[in-house]
């Protein structure tokens, strides 16, 4: 969404979040129970896992750490 924490961390759609702060992610339940310790003004990493495009004909696997304010909506 533009504007919003996600694109400010450069996230894209398609990457896998593999980490929330501390806390390993292997399913949404995991997720959902580090988000819900957050505050809406809280920062987090997020580390996800994606593909990064290295030409016309390959791509390869890429994992990032983004820091990211949560915000109220």
């Amino acid at each position: 969404e533009q504007g919003s924490p996600a694109e400010a961390a450069q996230l894209k759609p398609g990457m896998l979040v593999t980490g929330f702060d501390t806390t390993a992610v292997n399913d949404l339940r995991d997720f959902g129970g580090a988000l819900i310790q957050k505050g809406p003004t809280d920062n987090v990493t997020l580390t996800v896992v994606g593909l990064q495009r290295v030409n016309a004909s390959f791509v390869q696997p890429v994992q990032v750490r983004a820091e990211l304010k949560l915000r109220d909506r």
